[in-house]
């Protein structure tokens, strides 16, 4: 019976590393439709994950290759950088551009032919957060989970990820204090709001209408949105120069306005 068992043993460790050698990463390169369907069996919350993320989007997907590369060798090293994410985003201006003038965005520039992206997006591996490390926490493939709104379970994910740098009372303070910021400028937008309704009942004035429409879509479309990235980004640039100061501008353009129309 001994030499039964000695050799089922065997017969098993046999089978478990073949499948082992079979479940090994292909060789060469290969074609997104294969990751998904490896990784269904292997990682499935990660492609469920993927599927439900805005890159899932079935119209115009962002795919395992466009992010990770054709080969699985260094794939997620080519996943982790800046690059990987800004290679698309930089179209979009304003969402690339105050990450990178935010504390975190400088350290992540003049520091990044230094750091070790076979490493893990974890604490202690990096000086500062990247893209991927923010919005696709612990490896976690719903991308944007962080931004996607302003809601407490959105909130608390943003918590979860600073946490792993700063402490309690910082978070609570910036979080805080960012609301309110945001709020503020919510009512920058709102009494230009007023003032252009009212115009557009009592000033016969079209030209100077059309101005002040000018302006006030600026605000809600331009610098509230860049306001908000500042907050996210911890961007003082995008809080300031092009949140609050330009939304202060706009508003006392509508102001100027309405004013010069009304005498």
């Amino acid at each position: 019976m001994g030499g039964w068992r000695i050799l089922a043993v065997t017969a098993l460790m046999v089978g478990l590393l073949s499948r082992g050698a079979m479940a090994q990463a292909p060789e060469g390169e290969f074609a997104d439709q294969e990751c998904v369907k490896c990784h269904l069996e292997k990682s499935p919350a990660v492609v469920e994950q993927w599927r439900a993320s805005e890159h899932g989007a079935p119209d115009q997907p962002v795919t395992c290759v466009d992010c990770h590369g054709g080969l699985h060798k260094l794939s997620a090293q080519k996943a982790r950088p800046n690059g990987a994410c800004i290679r698309c985003h930089d179209r979009e201006g304003a969402i690339v551009h105050s990450y990178r003038t935010s504390k975190h965005g400088v350290i992540a520039r003049l520091e990044r032919v230094a750091w070790d992206w076979t490493q893990p997006l974890a604490e202690g591996n990096y000086r500062a957060p990247t893209c991927a490390y923010c919005h696709l926490h612990s490896g976690g493939h719903d991308v944007g989970a962080i931004i996607t709104s302003r809601s407490p379970k959105a909130r608390d994910k943003t918590e979860e990820v600073c946490a792993d740098c700063h402490s309690p009372r910082f978070i609570t303070t910036y979080l805080t204090t960012g609301e309110r910021m945001y709020q503020i400028g919510l009512m920058k937008v709102r009494e230009a709001s007023a003032l252009v309704e009212r115009f557009r009942k009592t000033g016969p004035d079209e030209d100077a209408l059309a101005d002040m429409d000018k302006a006030y879509e600026k605000m809600k479309s331009v610098h509230l949105k860049n306001l908000l990235l500042g907050i996210a980004h911890q961007s003082p640039d995008y809080q300031w120069w092009h949140g609050h100061p330009a939304l202060d501008g706009d508003l006392i353009r509508i102001k100027s306005i309405y004013m010069e129309s009304a005498r």
